[in-house]
């Protein structure tokens, strides 16, 4: 009995650790990029694109508040293809080693994957938490995994410099000015089930 019980107390944690090991080598089952090439989706984000500018630039003189909602599979299909152009335009380069981000939304939380080469190509996740306030827009970063393991550390403690993640660091302005100087205010941000909401309120020119 005696023996069972070492062999036991040995045994567990071996196994522990190796099922954790197990775990930081698999793909969480979303995260799914497509081919930067891939035509059909990048025509699908140039029509949301346009989409999205027609919604800001629509007259809402009777309903000033309204919601942008953005599904999971919408966002990673941009994310995926014009990612990178939208960068560029920035003046921003995406980071080598690090790979196409996905995401997915829960109830008020935005996780973000991306495989690494620093961790010989795992796929490590983020849990975003979005917030808007008076100084604007902000990700503020949560708990992270590794592979489809959670690590029992806070996102800040492990997060690298070379992970350039839009809001992270500093807000931006929660405001668009239009050209026909209306401006559209983000007034919250809802991560949910499969999709992110975003509130708005378009205001009409001030009166000279």
């Amino acid at each position: 009995m005696k023996r069972k019980r070492l062999l036991l107390a040995v045994l567990t944690p071996l196994l522990l650790l190796g099922g954790g090991w197990t775990m930081t080598l698999l793909t969480p089952s979303w995260y799914a990029p497509l081919h930067t090439d891939d035509s059909i989706a990048e025509a699908a984000s140039e029509r949301v694109e346009f989409r999205v500018q027609q919604e800001l630039q629509r007259i809402r003189t009777e309903a000033p508040k309204w919601t942008l909602r953005l599904p999971d599979d919408v966002a990673n299909a941009w994310l995926s293809t014009r990612l990178q152009a939208w960068l560029r335009g920035q003046d921003v380069q995406w980071p080598d080693g690090v790979g196409t981000p996905q995401v997915r939304c829960r109830q008020g939380v935005v996780e973000i994957a991306a495989t690494m080469d620093a961790l010989s190509g795992r796929v490590c996740r983020l849990d975003l938490v979005p917030t808007v306030n008076s100084a604007g827009v902000l990700l503020t970063p949560s708990w992270a995994a590794l592979g489809v393991l959670p690590l029992p550390l806070p996102a800040p403690l492990i997060l690298s410099d070379d992970l350039p993640i839009p809001l992270l660091d500093a807000p931006a302005a929660a405001t668009i000015d239009l050209i026909d100087d209306r401006r559209v205010r983000i007034t919250a941000i809802r991560p949910v089930s499969g999709a992110l909401e975003i509130d708005l309120m378009t205001s009409s020119p001030a009166v000279p």
